[in-house]
């Protein structure tokens, strides 16, 4: 891609919040400790840049990079979702990726094979990612996940990732061992245990927090008994005109961009989990359009141009996301 053709994506609004504002985010999540891997260094120079970008309000001295590195060509992914299976040990009713909604033979089962091809496809033509998050269905049951972790956290283009759990398995030892001393990960734990209402969840749940502290394993714990989940309306085809899909796309504001595998061939980038999973429900061709696929010749113009894009088919299955509301998390469905 010329010069001029970049410069016209660094001055459009949408490209703006997706890519440069999205590193921002990341930034705020502490994504940046994944740039130190030596415990000794990393306390300090982690709360230093913190310190320096958000408390000190010099946050616009990060984008400027990012802009600079930009116009000069590099492709900087501020975060990437990972989908290694669609299945799932629990069976929410509001499920924002739709998991309950997947026949058995729908279901996604990720090879550790084609995942890594897709990673170094993309990888080939990036310069960098900020932030890879592991995920599900529930990715524990993923049984090439150490295998997996050990090829990322050897990556040095990826910056940090985490893996995201309901906490009803426990984790393994291999994935303890994969995950020990790499300081640009760690766990994040979704405690359902009100909505699953068993003393066993609540077991589990404290039996994998004294795993990782044993392991010395970075982790954090979003209690949704106190926290809510927003409505994304019945899953439906609305038949809204593109300038519509587009507003509600607009309108719901989740830049988490996620990557899936095809069994037979390379895998696809979508503007989120959600579309993934309406992939594998409906098939591609209901998306066409709609993802970057790994495979392209032209894939570093087309993952620019994916984030200018507000026009996604599968958002037209989604309710109307002005009047999203807060609901209750994790409903169990019977």
């Amino acid at each position: 891609m010329r010069f001029y053709k970049r410069f016209q994506l660094f001055c459009d609004t949408t490209f703006q919040k997706r890519y440069f504002s999205q590193h921002e985010t990341m930034m705020r999540w502490g994504a940046i400790y994944g740039y130190d891997r030596n415990k000794r260094k990393y306390s300090a120079y982690f709360r230093f840049l913190r310190f320096l970008f958000t408390k000190c309000k010099l946050m616009f001295i990060y984008r400027m990079w990012l802009m600079i590195r930009f116009i000069c060509g590099k492709i900087d992914i501020p975060y990437m979702q990972i989908v290694v299976t669609t299945q799932c040990t629990l069976k929410c009713k509001d499920c924002h990726d739709l998991m309950p909604l997947f026949k058995k033979e729908q279901h996604y089962k990720g090879r550790l094979e084609n995942i890594t091809k897709d990673l170094k496809c993309l990888l080939d033509s990036v310069d960098s990612i900020m932030s890879v998050r592991i995920l599900g269905g529930e990715p524990l049951l993923f049984k090439d996940l150490p295998k997996l972790i050990d090829y990322i956290k050897n990556e040095q283009k990826i910056k940090s990732f985490d893996i995201i759990t309901n906490a009803t398995i426990p984790i393994s030892d291999d994935i303890l061992h994969s995950l020990k001393d790499c300081y640009k990960a760690r766990v994040i734990i979704d405690d359902y245990s009100k909505q699953v209402q068993s003393l066993k969840s609540q077991e589990k749940l404290h039996h994998i927090q004294t795993r990782l502290k044993q392991y010395d394993i970075r982790y954090f714990v979003l209690h949704w008994d106190t926290q809510k989940w927003f409505s994304t309306g019945e899953i439906k085809k609305a038949n809204r005109t593109r300038e519509q899909i587009a507003k509600n796309f607009l309108d719901c504001g989740m830049y988490c961009v996620s990557m899936i595998g095809n069994m037979g061939g390379s895998g696809n980038i979508f503007i989120c989990p959600r579309a993934t999973s309406m992939s594998k429900i409906y098939g591609i061709n209901a998306l066409k359009g709609d993802f970057v696929s790994l495979d392209s010749k032209n894939l570093k113009d087309d993952l620019r141009l994916f984030y200018k894009k507000t026009y996604f088919e599968s958002c037209d299955y989604c309710g109307d996301m002005s009047k999203k509301k807060p609901i209750e998390a994790a409903i169990q469905l019977d």
